[in-house]
């Protein structure tokens, strides 16, 4: 493993935790712990209170990540000023970390409004992807992960399943979004502690609120999402059977999804108790990070294999240049 090989793993793996210090900042009620921004209560060191010191980790950590993300950039605009796809992904992930900061102050100002707290998750997905696909970009320069497409029949499956990836992500991304939202705007419980019903019901329309209609909606994206994860898996069996490290990757997104469809239900009928919140939130981190990946593995899949560049590692090397005989080696002349 090259060393930018390692700085972008660490940065991804940076990211995902602090996706979960953020989340856990937000549902232990800790996220105006510190009133003002980027001070606490006007002081650089703030006192020593549990909720403080985690909204101030939180704040640290994220600057950590920040100085990793810029690092990552420098690097690549000095080592891969050639590579265009590392070059693009490192320096957008510095205009995504600018977005984030922004937003970040924002929730703080305005008092955790519940659109820029979604707005805050929605951002920090988006980055958590890109610095995960600059980290996937970086390791394939070494090494080959997927294998492309070589008849006329492949190709045109791969492209299929490529166009499902895609799709797959979109859904999963809107189902963050919509469940940041829904934990926002504390309707959580609107719905009590039944599931997958709504209040014992399918279709609760004598307590609807704009909460139950929030909740309500969160339930029914997963419900096709749901869908879109099993055809997803049906196609990486059906249409992959030359990439066995693709269809690994899909077995494992989908696991991680219906585990979090049993987190999710947990959550209800626990009425949101931390512990399982914050895994809800990670392993949904997971399952988005993963399909990123599926989609970025699909897009390489479905290449012609005459137009994908083989990594530097597995090229053949030139054939040694046959060795010149010296003078003393070489058979006698007759000399007349």
């Amino acid at each position: 493993m090259t060393r930018y090989q390692r700085l972008t793993l660490a940065t991804a793996i940076a990211t995902f935790l602090l996706v979960l210090l953020g989340g856990t900042t937000r549902v232990t009620n800790s996220g105006l712990s510190c009133p003002d921004w980027p001070t606490c209560f006007g002081r650089w060191v703030p006192t020593q209170n549990y909720h403080v010191l985690l909204e101030y980790f939180h704040r640290l950590f994220a600057g950590l990540v920040s100085w990793l993300i810029v690092g990552q950039a420098l690097a690549a605009w000095i080592w891969f000023r050639k590579d265009r796809r590392l070059l693009v992904l490192a320096t957008a992930a510095i205009g995504v970390l600018l977005v984030q900061i922004i937003l970040g102050g924002l929730t703080v100002t305005q008092k955790l409004n519940a659109e820029i707290v979604s707005a805050h998750l929605g951002t920090a997905m988006i980055l958590f992807a890109t610095v995960t696909l600059l980290a996937c970009e970086a390791w394939s320069r070494t090494h080959a992960i997927v294998r492309p497409a070589v008849t006329g029949a492949a190709l045109r499956n791969a492209r299929a399943f490529r166009a499902a990836a895609i799709a797959g992500a979109v859904g999963i991304y809107m189902l963050l979004i919509s469940g940041a939202y829904v934990a926002s705007d504390n309707a959580g419980t609107s719905c009590g502690t039944s599931w997958p019903l709504c209040a014992g019901r399918a279709l609760p329309a004598a307590t609807w609120t704009h909460w139950v209609s929030e909740n309500y909606a969160h339930r029914l994206i997963v419900a096709v999402v749901t869908i879109a994860v099993a055809t997803l898996v049906w196609g990486a069996w059906r249409w992959l059977r030359g990439n066995p490290v693709l269809q690994k990757t899909v077995g494992l997104a989908a696991a991680l999804f219906f585990a979090q469809i049993l987190l999710g239900a947990a959550n209800v009928m626990s009425r949101l108790y931390t512990p399982i919140r914050v895994a809800h939130l990670g392993t949904g981190a997971l399952i988005w990070c993963s399909f990123v990946v599926i989609a970025w593995m699909a897009y390489g899949a479905a290449q012609p294999a005459a137009t994908m560049a083989t990594p530097r590692a597995q090229q053949p090397r030139p054939a040694p240049a046959p060795a010149t005989q010296p003078a003393s080696a070489r058979e006698p002349q007759e000399v007349a």
